[in-house]
């Protein structure tokens, strides 16, 4: 979060842009509601996404039973129909190729770490079988 995502370079003048920078950007601009969307889905989400994934983990390598897991299960499923860093990978990709031709460029290294999240919390997901941590946490019935 607090290396920077690219460098822009226009008549000796440096811009770095990082995560949150885009993000403060709407909310000054007057787009509140668009800023914590673009917070929500791109950083809230995806490490809400993480935590409760190794949550569930821990839980089912610890033998845990409980009704208080299923929830961590339900929230999961949730946050990952809001997690969506990928799309926002997409949308700096599309806009450092557009301001490439108007502007030096150089990508930094926040986008390649932000980059192999998004990638590791896809795959993480991807990999989570959620029908074997339900029998290994959910009380029998």
């Amino acid at each position: 979060m607090s290396l920077p995502l690219a460098t822009a370079t226009k008549f000796g003048n440096h811009n770095a842009g990082y995560v949150m920078s885009g993000i403060i950007a709407l909310w000054n601009g007057g787009y509140e509601i668009l800023a914590a969307l673009v917070f929500g889905c791109g950083v809230v989400a995806p490490l809400g996404l993480v935590l409760s994934l190794c949550i569930l983990l821990l839980a089912a390598r610890a033998g845990r039973r409980g009704a208080g897991w299923t929830r961590w299960l339900h929230l999961a499923t949730w946050l990952e129909q809001w997690s969506m860093p990928e799309v926002q990978m997409l949308g700096v990709i599309v806009a450092l190729s557009k301001l490439s031709a108007l502007v030096a460029t150089k990508t930094g290294p926040g986008l390649w770490c932000y980059g192999l999240a998004a990638f590791f919390t896809l795959l993480a997901w991807r990999r989570f079988d959620a029908a074997a941590i339900t029998r290994g946490v959910a009380p029998a019935a």
